[in-house]
């Protein structure tokens, strides 16, 4: 998910709307539904670097139209890694993505 742009966004509009965070739920998608500590600490560790910068797009037009509309809203890249790393972190984590 996190590795998507399209992804990134919507859960961005999703907040953005002014619907709660609290309200996302990552699940598991390893073979057996669980995942371990150190996968947990993995995943934060990939919320706490989050680049928007290296999500991909399938159509490399929608990435540049998706990254001028970041830049319009946040001025840079850094101010929206921060905004999304810091809206995930308060979502209901429960495994990763």
């Amino acid at each position: 998910y996190l590795s998507r742009l399209w992804c990134v966004i919507e859960l961005f509009t999703f907040v953005q709307m002014g619907l709660d965070s609290g309200s996302l739920e990552f699940r598991s998608l390893c073979p057996h539904g669980s995942i371990d500590e150190e996968g947990k600490s993995n995943f934060m560790c990939t919320l706490q670097n989050f680049d928007v910068s290296m999500c991909e797009c399938v159509d490399g037009s929608d990435k540049e139209k998706m990254q001028s509309v970041i830049y319009a809203a946040f001025g840079d890249v850094e101010n929206f890694n921060r905004e999304i790393s810091q809206m995930l972190q308060a979502a209901s984590l429960q495994g990763t993505v």
